[in-house]
C-alpha cells in the first residue's frame, strides 16, 4: 500500500520560562486628562508609567488642563500611576503600548488620601483618536501561533488590510521582500518604506525589503498603509516596521527545530523522486545584565535546505545521430553549401561536424534513459542560511534609556538557470547587517528627545558556476568578465540554459534622525529630520556568456544546425558596473 504523503513535520518550541518577552524599545506617546468625580481638570497631579518587564519609569504632571504627555515612551506592558494631594491613587494596570499607535490613559480621581489606592485592569481603547494613520500590528500572538511558510514573518503582511502583494525573491543576488499597497505598482523598483526597530531595512537598488530576524526573535511588527506621518519619508507606499525582542527582569528563551526529508513523503506515482530535506533549527534568550537596568537579547538561527527540481522534458540525440547520422531520423537534413539538396545517405561528413558542438555534446549532453529518446533527472539546489541577532538595552537614568543592537544575516542558494539538461548552475551569495543605536531623552515634563544612529549593509553576488567558456571547449569566441557557459536552445530537442550573473550587488546605508516633541498647554509639536547617505553598487556580466538558437533554418533540422555549428541567431553582451551615491534630506515638523 503506498503511503500517504505528509507535507510537514515540526518539532514543538520550548519555552524555558513562559513569560513573555518586553516589546521591543521602539517607542510611542501615552497621554490623557486628569479630573475629579465632577469633571473639573486636575493640574500638577503625577502620573508615572511603569514598564512591567523592566521597572523602568517614566514621570511627568499634568498641566493646568490636567492633561498629560509622555513622548518616546518604549512598547511593552505598563501600569500607569496617578497621583494628586487630596485624591486617593489611581493605577490602572494592562495597558499595553504598541509602536507608533499613541494610547489615551484617562483618569477620574475620588476624594481621599494617597495612602488609599483604586486599581484597575484594563486595556487602552482600541480605536486610534489621535491621528489619521491607518493600518494594524500583527502582534505576538499572531506571530507564535499562526503558520508561518519557512518563518519568515513577511508572509503574515498578507494579513493587514490593503496589502495586495507580497512576494520574497532572489534577483541580483540577495532576497528581496516587494510589497504593493492599496493597488501600488511595483514597476521594477519598491515604493515602501522598510524598518527594523526604527532603522533602515531596505537596498537601494530596487527599493527592496531586506530579511527580517526569525520569528523567535520578532516582538511585533506594524504596517502602516496609508496617512502616516512625516517622520516617515522618501516612499509614498506605506511603511513596514519590525520590533525584535529586549531582555527583561528575568531570564527567557526558546528553541526552535522543524524538520523535512523524503522519508516523510510519499513515493512519486512515476518518474524520478526529486531529493528534499530541510533542517531549521535556532533559539533565542533574553534577560538582565543588571536587574532595572540593564538587559540583553540574542539569537540564532539556521537552515540547511536541499530542494530538487525534476527535469524530463529534454529529447537528446540518438547514438546515430551523435555520429551526423540522421538515416534513421524523421527529418533528413540539407546541405546549404550544395543547393540544400540532402545529405548523401542522411549522413553528415565528419569534416562538417563542428568541434565545438560535438565537444559539448559528448561532454555534457547525456544519453536517453527514457522511451522516446528522452532524458530525465532531478538537479538539486542548496539553500542555506545562518542569523545572529544581539541586542542591550541601558537605563543611563529614569529619563535618559539607550538601545543599541547588531543583525546579521548570510546565506548562499544554488538553482539551475533553466533548461532541460544539467549544464550550468546560478549560485547567489549574500550577507547583510543591521547596527541601529538610539537614544531617548526626557527632558522635562513638556520636552522629549529621541536620537537614532545607524548603517545597514546588504551585499550580494550571482555567479555561474562552472567556470568554463566556449573558449576553453575549442571555440574562438570569447567573453569579457568571468568565464561562463553560454545559452544553447537546439528547437525540439534540448535547451542548455543560462542565466545572466553579476559579482556584487547592494547598498551601504548610513542615517541619523533626530525628533523632538514639545509640548505647551492644549499643543503638541514634534520636529526633526533625517539625513542619511545611500551608496549604491552593482556590476552586471549581462549576458556575456553568449545566447546561440538553432531552428534548422540552415538545414531543415534543428540538431544538424547544432552539429554543424549553424546558429540562427546569436546575441552577447558586455559587463557594466554602475555606482550611484546620493545623500537625503528629510525634514519633519
Amino acid at each position: 500500500m503506498r503511503r500517504h504523503s505528509i507535507l510537514f513535520l515540526a518539532l514543538a518550541t520550548i519555552s524555558f520560562i513562559a513569560a513573555p518577552y518586553v516589546r521591543a524599545q521602539t517607542t510611542t506617546t501615552l497621554y490623557g486628562t486628569i479630573t475629579d468625580r465632577s469633571g473639573a481638570v486636575i493640574p500638577n497631579a503625577q502620573v508615572t508609567a511603569t514598564n512591567v518587564g523592566t521597572n523602568q519609569s517614566r514621570t511627568a504632571p499634568t498641566n493646568a488642563e490636567g492633561q498629560y504627555r509622555l513622548e518616546f515612551v518604549p512598547i511593552g506592558q505598563y501600569s500607569v500611576e496617578m497621583t494628586a494631594t487630596g485624591f486617593k491613587k489611581f493605577v490602572q494596570k494592562g495597558i499595553v503600548l504598541e509602536v507608533n499607535v499613541n494610547a489615551r490613559v484617562d483618569a477620574s480621581l475620588d476624594i481621599g488620601t494617597i495612602s488609599e489606592e483604586i486599581s484597575v485592569t484594563s486595556a487602552v481603547p482600541l480605536v486610534n483618536t489621535a491621528n489619521v494613520q491607518i493600518g494594524r500590528s500583527v502582534e505576538n500572538a499572531e506571530i507564535n501561533t499562526l503558520p508561518i511558510v519557512g518563518r519568515n514573518v513577511y508572509t503574515l503582511l498578507s494579513l493587514t488590510p490593503g496589502v495586495t502583494s507580497n512576494a520574497n525573491s532572489i534577483v541580483l543576488g540577495y532576497p528581496e521582500q516587494r510589497t504593493m499597497i492599496n493597488g501600488g505598482v511595483d514597476g521594477g523598483a519598491g515604493s515602501v518604506n522598510y524598518y527594523l526597530d526604527g532603522g533602515n531595512n531596505m537596498t537601494g537598488l530596487r527599493n527592496t525589503g531586506n530579511i527580517a530576524p526569525n520569528p523567535d526573535a520578532v516582538e511585533e511588527f506594524q504596517v502602516v498603509t496609508n496617512s502616516y506621518s512625516a517622520e516617515y519619508g522618501r516612499f509614498a507606499g506605506g511603511v513596514i516596521n519590525i520590533l525584535t525582542k529586549s531582555g527583561t527582569n528575568n531570564f527567557h528563551g526558546s528553541l526552535f527545530e522543524f524538520f523535512r526529508n523524503n522519508d516523510l513523503n510519499a513515493y512519486p506515482w512515476v518518474g524520478v523522486s526529486a531529493p528534499l530535506h530541510r533542517n531549521q533549527y535556532g533559539g533565542a534568550i533574553g534577560g538582565p545584565v543588571r536587574k532595572n537596568k540593564t538587559f540583553f537579547f540574542g539569537t540564532f538561527s539556521g537552515l540547511r535546505q536541499i530542494t530538487s527540481s525534476v527535469l524530463n522534458g529534454a529529447i537528446v540525440p540518438t547514438a546515430l545521430e551523435r555520429n551526423g547520422d540522421f538515416s534513421q531520423s524523421k527529418v533528413v537534413p540539407k546541405d546549404p553549401l550544395n543547393s540544400n539538396l540532402p545529405f548523401a545517405s542522411g549522413l553528415i561528413p565528419s569534416t562538417r561536424l563542428d568541434p565545438t558542438a560535438m565537444n559539448i555534446l559528448n561532454k555534457y549532453v547525456p544519453t536517453a534513459n527514457a522511451a522516446g529518446n528522452i532524458w530525465q533527472g532531478s538537479i538539486s539546489s542548496p539553500y542555506n542560511t545562518t542569523e545572529v541577532l544581539i541586542k542591550l538595552d541601558h537605563a543611563i537614568t529614569d529619563r535618559q534609556h539607550l538601545t543599541g543592537s547588531y543583525y546579521e544575516t548570510s546565506g548562499h542558494q544554488s538553482i539551475s538557470p533553466g533548461g532541460n539538461l544539467p549544464w550550468s548552475t546560478e549560485n547567489f551569495d549574500w550577507r547583510q547587517q543591521n547596527v541601529n543605536i538610539s537614544e531617548t531623552f526626557s527632558i522635562n515634563g513638556n520636552m522629549a528627545n529621541q536620537f537614532w544612529g545607524g548603517y545597514t549593509r546588504n551585499f550580494g553576488g550571482r555567479l555561474n558556476t562552472p567556470q568554463v567558456s566556449l573558449g576553453d571547449l575549442g571555440s574562438t569566441f570569447n567573453v569579457q568578465g568571468p568565464k561562463a557557459l553560454p545559452q544553447i536552445t537546439v528547437t525540439g530537442y534540448f535547451t542548455l540554459g543560462q542565466a545572466i550573473a553579476g559579482p556584487v550587488a547592494g547598498t551601504n546605508f548610513y542615517f541619523t534622525r533626530d525628533q523632538v516633541s514639545l509640548t505647551h498647554g492644549r499643543h503638541n509639536m514634534k520636529f526633526g529630520g533625517e539625513l542619511s547617505l545611500n551608496k549604491d553598487v552593482q556590476q552586471t556580466l549581462l549576458n556575456n556568456y553568449g545566447v546561440f538558437s538553432f531552428t534548422g533554418t540552415k538545414t531543415g533540422n534543428a540538431l544538424a544546425d547544432y552539429l554543424t555549428g549553424l546558429p540562427v541567431t546569436m546575441n552577447q553582451d558586455s559587463p557594466i558596473t554602475a555606482l550611484d551615491n546620493f545623500w537625503t534630506v528629510i525634514g519633519e515638523s
